[in-house]
This record gives structure tokens, sequence and C-alpha cells, in this order.
């Protein structure tokens, strides 16, 4: 906003879409212009910055920019809605396998989105992975290793498996690694 200097509103800011932030944009899209109004709505440690924030509010914010942040704000407000839902959504449909992830949960590494992760990739029936290497085998954790003319060539993991199930107990795996744990440990 301002034309003389470097400094924005979003330099002065670690999250322009806090509180705050949002008070200030909701104040611009609302017709305050005035540096200094803008400027005293910052609380906390922001208050420090009052004279940085003057400056990044003094310039040019006309109907076009208000119109504009209006319908950006308005996009990120039905982003956040549509995600509240999905995770309403996905909290129903994991209530039944509640137990389950609580017991996922206790293994260090491993939080509630990897727990539900897991569950929806895995499932609990354990049946119909016959021995413990099938279920490493389609979490694709069994190294595959071509030998040819007496070098082996290895790719680290098997072609075939979930790729989902791979990627969040790779995560969880370096995470409890850097635990004080037995996990850690090993």
């Amino acid at each position: 906003m301002s034309r003389s200097s470097s400094r924005t509103p979003a330099s002065n800011f670690s999250d322009i879409f806090g509180v705050f932030g949002r008070q200030m944009m909701a104040a611009l899209i609302a017709g305050e212009r005035n540096p200094k109004v803008l400027a005293q709505m910052a609380r906390s440690r922001m208050r420090t910055k009052i004279g940085q924030l003057e400056q990044a509010f003094d310039g040019h914010f006309g109907d076009h920019h208000r119109f504009l942040l209006a319908r950006i704000l308005a996009r990120i407000d039905g982003i956040d809605a549509d995600i509240a839902a999905l995770d309403a959504q996905i909290h129903e449909q994991l209530a039944p396998f509640a137990p389950a992830a609580i017991r996922l949960d206790e293994i260090p590494g491993i939080g509630p989105v990897t727990a539900a992760i897991i569950i929806s990739e895995v499932g609990l029936d354990m049946s119909r992975f016959p021995t413990a290497g099938n279920l490493c085998s389609w979490a694709k954790f069994s190294p595959g290793i071509h030998s040819s003319a007496g070098r082996t060539k290895g790719n680290a993991s098997t072609g075939h498996g979930n790729r989902y199930l791979a990627r969040v107990l790779g995560e969880a795996g370096v995470v409890a690694g850097k635990t004080h744990t037995f996990l850690g440990q090993h």
C-alpha cells in the first residue's frame, strides 16, 4: 500500500490473517483509510510497530483494491468453512474406530491425523495380511533389491502397495526417531 517504502502491512505481521490483521482488513473494506486509525488497531507485540504500520498504511487503496480484498477474504472464509465441514465429516466417519485411533495415537510419532490415515488405509482386520511381512510390503516398507551381474541395485521399496500409507508411516518414523523413547533409539 505504500509507494514510498517497501514496507507493507504484510511485512509487519507474522500472520496477516490473524485476529488483528483481519480487523484491519475489515476496516479497509469498510472504508477506513486513515493510517493512524488503522495502525491503532494493533494489539500486543504489534503495538511496538505502530510507526511502521502507519507508514505501511500510507498509500493508495482505492475501490478496486477494496473489491479485490473483499473477494479474497470471502474466498478464504469459504475454504475455511469447507475445511471445517470436511473435518467434521472425517470425525464422524472415524467415530466407530475411535478406540483404535486412541491406541495408535499413544505410539510415539503417531498423532490423531496419522492414526486416522493408518486406519483408513489399512483397516482394523489384519486377517487379510497373512504375515507381518505382507503388511510391510503393502505399506511399501519391504526393500526391493535386484541383482544383476554381481551388482546389487535397490530402490528401497517395493513397486506395489499403498503410497499414501508409505508416506504417513515414513513421516511417523522420522518423528519417532527424534523422541527419547525405545522407538527413537532404534
